[in-house]
């Protein structure tokens, strides 16, 4: 039922934002080593899957898969899936090659960055699905 859709969605939301900011909040650990990284990694992969997954309970997989690509969400789903690539490929490069000084320094600030550039799509980008969501938005900001 619709019902159950917005539970859904709504628990899986919640879940996802709660672990995505203790994820965000790790990030401070990973100059502890190794145990730090697996420690933000794990929380950010859970936290990513469950808050977009809260998505496909509104609109169902097919839709929702076939929907990010429209035209007018098009450049920000490609913003959010980017940012998420590259996180990811930070985090498994600074795994492997731990021992290099110059990503060690470079690590947290660009994962900031990239996880604000991530957040700041899937909000514009769930915002795109709220009827005059981003005008509504727009205004709010001008004011």
């Amino acid at each position: 039922t619709l019902r159950n859709r917005i539970y859904g969605w709504f628990i899986c939301l919640c879940v996802g934002c709660v672990v995505a900011f203790f994820s965000s909040s790790s990030v401070r650990t990973l100059g502890h080593g190794q145990a730090g990284l697996i420690k933000f990694f794990v929380l950010y992969v859970i936290g990513t899957c469950c808050a977009f997954g809260s998505s496909l309970f509104l609109w169902g997989p097919a839709k929702q898969c076939k929907s990010m690509f429209d035209k007018t969400r098009r450049v920000v789903t490609c913003i959010y899936l980017g940012a998420i690539v590259s996180i990811i490929t930070l985090v498994l490069c600074r795994f492997f090659f731990s021992d290099n000084l110059t990503l060690a320094k470079l690590t947290v600030p660009l994962l900031l960055l990239l996880l604000l550039i991530q957040y700041c799509a899937y909000f514009w980008y769930t915002l795109s699905f709220v009827p005059m969501g981003r005008t509504i938005f727009c205004k709010c900001l001008k004011k």
